[in-house]
């Protein structure tokens, strides 16, 4: 009986430490800055009007709908926490409907993704301050900064040049994509396997933040 006592004492006293020591729970929150949203999080009602370039065929590509979340991620132990944040911002286009785009920000990998036509153009943000920084993928994609570019007449200013080099299991060779904060995708360029060129260029543009 006095056993069985001792047992039942330092039973309740584990358990007692384990529900005592996550009362202090500890949240490092990693949260999109707004920077950061200025490149993606679009509203319903935002619009892009883009020209192709060699046959001046013209695309529009608008919001539809988006999806907002934050996760969390325990470290260590439970107590111990990390809280992320999502954004998807999925777009419909005028000549090419049964094509998934979006643009996604996720802070987990201060990832920026911008997913048009099935081409992935990916770079990574400096959240602590106002940058993107060389994307995660090694030699295969870099990024270049401009202080300015005029595209159709119109000047963007701070544009950022991402160059994505993909491995053999994609249908191109090389993805150039300008962007720019608050507004988006710019332009982009994409060399085939075929050695064919299309280029898409934008035109104006309607944005809700």
């Amino acid at each position: 009986i006095i056993l069985n006592r001792i047992k039942s004492i330092y039973l309740t006293l584990f358990l007692f430490l384990i529900i005592s020591g996550c009362r202090k729970t500890h949240y490092e929150y990693y949260d999109l800055t707004d920077y950061a949203k200025s490149y993606g999080a679009f509203k319903s009602g935002s619009y892009w009007i883009y020209q192709n370039d060699s046959i001046l065929l013209l695309d529009s590509i608008y919001v539809i709908g988006s999806r907002h979340e934050f996760w969390e991620r325990p470290i260590d132990s439970d107590c111990d926490i990390d809280r992320y944040e999502l954004i998807d911002c999925n777009l419909g286009s005028s000549i090419n409907s049964s094509v998934t785009s979006y643009i996604r920000l996720d802070s987990y990998n201060s990832d920026i993704t911008y997913h048009f036509f099935n081409l992935d153009a990916y770079a990574s943000a400096d959240y602590k301050g106002e940058d993107l920084i060389k994307n995660p993928f090694g030699d295969l994609a870099t990024i270049t900064y401009h202080n300015s570019l005029i595209i159709n007449g119109n000047l963007y200013l701070k544009v950022y040049e991402i160059e994505n080099r993909p491995d053999s299991v994609f249908d191109y060779k090389k993805l150039n994509a300008f962007v720019v904060s608050g507004v988006g995708l710019l332009k982009w360029s994409i060399l085939k396997n075929d050695s064919s060129v299309e280029k898409w260029s934008i035109l104006r543009s309607h944005i809700i933040n």
